[in-house]
């Protein structure tokens, strides 16, 4: 029944106009020390919270990820 009613609801809104949009933002977190990349990986998860936003940390893939960050997406392909 939930299923249904998520179902009818997405469809509520394509006829109203309103579009669900799934976007992916890679974030690069560095500092000197582990202690403050603690402190600075903290601070950005508290403005993403106030923000709405849901972040999840990439591990084992943080030196493909990187090269997402860098300026122009130079790690893309």
């Amino acid at each position: 029944m939930r299923a249904w009613q998520d179902a009818a609801q997405r469809e509520a809104d394509l006829v109203e106009g309103r579009t669900a949009y799934r976007v992916t933002w890679l974030l690069t977190v560095t500092a000197d020390t582990p202690s403050d990349l603690d402190t600075a990986v903290g601070q950005v998860e508290a403005a993403a919270r106030r923000c709405s936003l849901e972040l999840r940390r990439l591990s084992g893939t943080q030196r493909q990820a990187f090269g997402f960050t860098l300026p122009l997406c130079r790690g893309a392909r």
